[in-house]
Formats: C-alpha cells, structure tokens, sequence
C-alpha cells in the first residue's frame, strides 16, 4: 500500500478546536467560507470523506476561493469520480499564478490521474506541464517527488530512483517524504533491503505535508514501507513487530485507513508464516474497513492479499469472489504489487489446474525482472517450484541469490537445488532454515519434499521422520494445503483403531493387555501398532509416548 490521502490520527484534532462539522451543515443558513474550509479540512484528515466534500461545497458556494476549490475538487477523487476531480482541478491552472499554486495544483492533478483515474501517463505531463512555470526550488522538489512515484507506478523503477535520489540529496518536508517512499518501495522490491529500511529511516522526520496542499503522506508510511522491506527479505519476525506496532497505533489513535494499511501488512506477514486462517482474517478486516471508504485503490490492495489467503486457506469459493471484486472494482494496482497474481495461481492450483498456475506466476516473474522488481521475481520463481518446475527456475533463482538481500532467497535457492538434485540431506537443512526464518508453510512443503527425496533412496525410516516432522510444521499452518504437503495429509494421519491401539501401547499396555480391552486378536494389534510405528517413524513405545504427547 504506497500512500493515503485521506488520513492522519485523529489527535491531531486537539489542535484545531472547531465546532461540530455536522452541526454547521444542519444548522442552517450560510457558513463563513474560512469555517467551512477549516471544518472540511478537519474531516479530510480523520477519514470522513463524505462529509469533508459536503462541507468544501458549502466552502465553495460561501466564495471560499482558491482553497476550498482545490480540496473540494481533490475529494471528488477520493470519493471515487477520478475524471470530474480532474475537471475540476484542471479549471484551476489558469487562477494559479504563483509557484505555490501551480505546483499546488499539479500535485493533486497528478496525484488523482495516478490513484483515481489510472492514468500516469498523463499525471506526468501535468507534472512536466508545471514544472515549465515553477522557478522555485522548494516546489520543483514538490513536482519532482510525485513524478518519481509516477514513474514507479510505471515499472521505470530505475528513473524513479534517480529522479527521487536527486530529491532525497537537497530537498526538506513533504518532497523529501515522498522520495523517500519512492526509494524504500524501489529498494526494497529490488532486494536491496538495507538501502529500503535507510531511506524509511529518512523519510521518518521529514514534515508530511507542504501548506495548502490537501495530498500528503501520512507519517505511518514510512512504518508501512518498512514492513514491506523486512517482509520481502524474510524477516518475518521483525515485520510482525512493527506492523502490530503500527497498528495498535493505529488504532488508539482513531486512524481508519492506517488501521487497515496495517492489517493489510499483517495478512500479507501471517500468510508467508503459513498461518493461512490468521491471515485471511486479517485480510476480512483490511477489506471491511475499506469497503466504501477511500482511496478506493487502497481497497484493490486489500482484495488481492485477502484473495491470496483465502486461496492457500483452501477457501476456494470465497477466494473466487474476493478476485471478482477485485476484477470489477475501478482504480490501479501499484508498482511491483503481484499479490493479486499470486492470489490467482493459487487458486487455479488448488482446484486442480497446475498449468494455469504455472503461467500466471511465469508472466508475473517476466513482469518482475524487466522492472528489475528481483525479490518479487524471484517470490514467483519459487512459487513455480513449488508447483513442480523447480528445475526451470534453479538457474535464475542461483543468480538471484546474489542480488536480494537477506535470508529468505538464499534458503529458497537452497531447496531447489536440493530437488533438482535429489539430495534429501539437502532439502532437510533447507526446511530448517526456512523454519528459522518462521516461514512455517515453506518449511513444512520442504520436509515433506525431503520425505519424497529419502523413500526414493530406499530411507524408510528417514522418510518417515521427515514425514512426521512436516505433518507437525503442517499442523501450525492453520489448514493450509498445497500440492506438495497433500502426501503427508494422506500418509501421515493414523487411521482410528491405530490411533487407539498406539494410545494404549504409549500408555504402557502391553500388547495382550490391548487385546482384552479393545476385543481384538493378539495378531491384529501386533498389525496395528506396526503400521502406527511406521506412519509416526519410531521404533519404541517410549518414542511413541513421545510422539504423541508432542501432538
């Protein structure tokens, strides 16, 4: 989620002591200009868009001027009428006669072509347009920033850098807030985790907005871009931190749209621990609090990470229409964000149609490397070999090994390689440093592969081990199922009468004993606790107490 327009925590209202908003609108009567813009601001900023435009009509129709028309003419975006926002902001170009206004305008313009209207193109040559009659540095600066988010919502991850360094070198405030962003989302969908977390680092002291200007970056961004940083390098832990940080903040603080930024991050966070169920509730959350709300684009986020939950949840109905709200819902999609692809793989491969799956995550890893989006590339390579085409990928996940920064890829890179070679010593030191990372679904899908790798040997017993060990890792996943945990499901569980046998047998019945008690053949409990010996890979009733008391 790059950004919100339409929020700041709702302490901020101490410091603006202004009557009841709603009062003024129903008590009657015209409201000064000055009263009705301050009060529409006010709203703006706790998230009440609705009544925030009501109150800048009344601004505009009191003869409140430049100001009420640009923030009445801004919240038509946010209300969802992208194309009447630019109209009405477009009528203001030629009543801004100083570098501020210009630039003012120019910067909403922009801002509602690239969120509301999904058109960056033409953002940037409004953006080029005022740049033309701006001679002061502090607002180039200003246009400068947006036109580097501009150019990374078009995959020019490249230019955005280098127009947003550039920025970052000289400019203070809401410009150098803005280049920051840009430099952390870069960086970080680059794999270049530790340039990402310096530029949140920066961006967190700088002013979030410049006066009278109704678009800025509220001060949780740069929060939201650190997750995201730590999360695709696969610090799970330390994202979790900061996103339950963020939002208990978030939420003491009565900032909707941060709330649900930060439920957003933590679907996304839960759902690579393998926690499917957790995450998809964190995700039902992200999506109800938007649902209605602006930025409507905030919203298409949350539906891709919900729908990708819910499909790795095995909640396949669900997911479908998740992705069908997606599909109808207006706005665009940011840059690098394949979560929506990923949501679709998955569900294509849940019921059964790997080769769908297959293609999508080719065409998002394509997408990927020619941004030069590498830790996004390289999620979906490895999600390709998870779906069994481990060994087309192996080449360029070694090459990307090097590039991304962190654990996550190297334990990944380590895993195929295991399996393209058949080395099941491999693939085990794989799963457990996928486990270390807390990436708990990836390690169970390993173990479950080195299970797979030492039968093939002739390693019953290994097999088994492994086995037991990714029915245990599957067991915290929250019913997560994918296609290479579905064999320990089936060989892994204990028919009924097994699990009753080997209950009594760890509870220090000996066999005869069993007999009596379940009304069955010497030789049949014999048959039965075997077989749960071999399913659990013990050899002993006190390694079969043990195993049982871990489950």
């Amino acid at each position: 989620m790059a950004r919100s327009a339409s929020d700041r925590p709702c302490q901020s209202l101490v410091s603006v002591p202004l009557p009841g908003s709603s009062a003024l609108l129903e008590g009657g009567g015209q409201i000064p200009a000055t009263l009705a813009t301050a009060a529409a601001d006010q709203a703006h900023h706790v998230g009440d868009t609705d009544l925030a435009a009501r109150l800048a009509e009344a601004a505009v129709e009191a003869d409140g001027g430049f100001d009420a028309a640009l923030l009445a003419g801004w919240l038509a975006g946010l209300r969802g009428q992208g194309e009447l926002a630019e109209r009405r902001l477009a009528a203001l170009v030629p009543v801004a006669r100083s570098d501020a206004r210009r630039a003012v305008v120019a910067v909403a313009r922009a801002d509602n072509l690239l969120m509301h209207c999904g058109k960056p193109e033409q953002a940037l040559a409004v953006l080029a347009e005022a740049e033309a009659g701006v001679s002061g540095l502090a607002w180039r600066d200003e246009l400068h920033s947006k036109r580097a988010y501009a150019l990374l919502s078009l995959g020019g991850r490249a230019k955005a850098t280098a127009v947003a360094a550039r920025v970052v070198s000289r400019a203070t405030g809401s410009a150098l807030s803005e280049a920051c962003v840009v430099l952390a989302l870069a960086h970080a969908h680059a794999g270049r985790t530790g340039a990402a977390l310096r530029a949140c680092r920066l961006g967190e002291g700088a002013a979030s907005s410049p006066p009278g200007v109704p678009v800025y970056w509220p001060e949780w961004i740069h929060g939201w871009t650190r997750c995201e940083s730590l999360l695709v390098a696969g610090r799970l832990d330390l994202a979790e931190q900061e996103a339950r940080q963020q939002y208990d903040r978030a939420v003491a603080g009565c900032c909707r749209t941060a709330q649900a930024a930060f439920a957003c991050a933590l679907n996304r966070i839960t759902l690579r621990q393998g926690r499917a169920l957790t995450a998809a509730a964190w995700g039902r959350e992200a999506v109800s609090l938007l649902r209605g709300a602006s930025p409507q684009f905030a919203l298409r986020w949350a539906l891709a990470d919900l729908g990708w939950a819910l499909a790795l949840g095995g909640a396949y109905d669900e997911a479908e229409a998740i992705l069908a709200e997606l599909d109808a819902s207006d706005g665009v999609d940011g840059p690098f964000d394949a979560e929506a692809d990923h949501a679709r793989a998955w569900l294509a491969a849940g019921r059964g149609d790997v080769e769908t799956a297959r293609a999508v995550l080719c065409g998002t890893a394509a997408r990927a490397a020619e941004q030069g989006a590498f830790a996004v590339e390289a999620q979906a390579l490895y999600d390709l070999a998870r779906l069994g085409a481990e060994s087309s990928v192996l080449s360029r996940l070694l090459e990307l090994e090097e590039v991304v920064e962190g654990p996550l890829v190297p334990a990944e890179a380590r895993l195929a390689s295991a399996l393209v070679r058949s080395d099941p010593r491999e693939a085990e030191a794989a799963s457990n440093e996928l486990e270390e990372i807390g990436a708990v679904l990836l390690a169970a899908e390993a173990a479950a592969s080195t299970a797979t790798l030492w039968r093939r040997a002739g390693e019953s017993r290994r097999a088994t081990l492994a086995e037991r060990r990714a029915a245990m890792l599957r067991g915290r996943c929250e019913a997560a199922l994918t296609p290479a945990l579905a064999g320990v499901v089936t060989r892994g569980a204990l028919t009924a009468r097994e699990r009753e046998v080997a209950r009594l047998a760890a509870g220090g019945l000996s066999n005869r004993e069993i007999t009596k008690q379940l009304f069955l053949s010497v030789r049949t409990v014999e048959n039965q606790l075997q077989r749960a010996y071999a399913k659990l890979g013990v050899r002993s009733r006190t390694e079969l107490a043990a195993v049982l008391r871990s489950a």
